[in-house]
């Protein structure tokens, strides 16, 4: 099997949003003029300064149901979905209010291309809001593990299969060349 490798264009939006519902209405409205003209992989993360629903609040007065509806038929609108998290449920504090304003919302192609995208709220230095780290891969082009066994050495034609394994011409240059002929390697040992 031979590896192949496809290039995509990957589109990441960064958000901090203002702390008004009416400041951030003109952000919902770039989110869903770009996800209109959009194809293709994307993911808006950052500080969204409202949460999405109740439970993501601890502490303060009631949430504002209005700023949750705005936030929630903007994330449908733009066909986008949570990103799963590790971590504290509650990315940003005052000291007396806990709330979860920071996060990572994807569409379906992302999660196509990238079947285990999460997300970790990290430990909050002086800052009041927790730094997040997305981390995204694929399962695809993944087998098991390599394992060299010694007995393939006393096969008399070990050494000719790795050569011409070798010589085969690889697409790339550079590690991925080098991962290319690895791999032909593995396929004909």
């Amino acid at each position: 099997m031979k590896a192949t490798w496809v290039r995509t264009t990957l589109h990441f939006s960064a958000v901090y949003a203002k702390c008004t519902w009416v400041g951030r209405r003109d952000l919902w409205r770039a989110m869903e003029e770009i996800a209109g003209g959009l194809d293709g992989p994307w993911m808006v993360a950052g500080d969204f300064n409202v949460i999405s629903k109740a439970e993501e609040r601890l502490g303060g007065a009631p949430p504002n149901l209005r700023n949750m509806e705005e936030f929630n038929d903007t994330v449908f609108n733009c066909r986008l979905s949570e990103v799963s998290f590790d971590g504290s449920a509650f990315t940003w504090t005052n000291g007396s209010l806990w709330q979860r304003l920071d996060r990572a919302l994807a569409n379906e192609a992302w999660g196509e291309l990238f079947q285990t995208t999460k997300v970790f709220h990290l430990m909050r230095g002086r800052s009041d809001h927790a730094p997040l780290l997305i981390k995204c891969g694929s399962s695809m082009g993944r087998g098991s593990a390599f394992r060299f066994l010694n007995v393939w050495r006393r096969h008399p034609k070990f050494l000719e299969m790795v050569r011409g394994a070798w010589r085969t011409p690889v697409s790339g240059s550079g590690m991925v060349g080098f991962f290319g002929k690895l791999s032909q390697t593995k396929w004909a040992l």
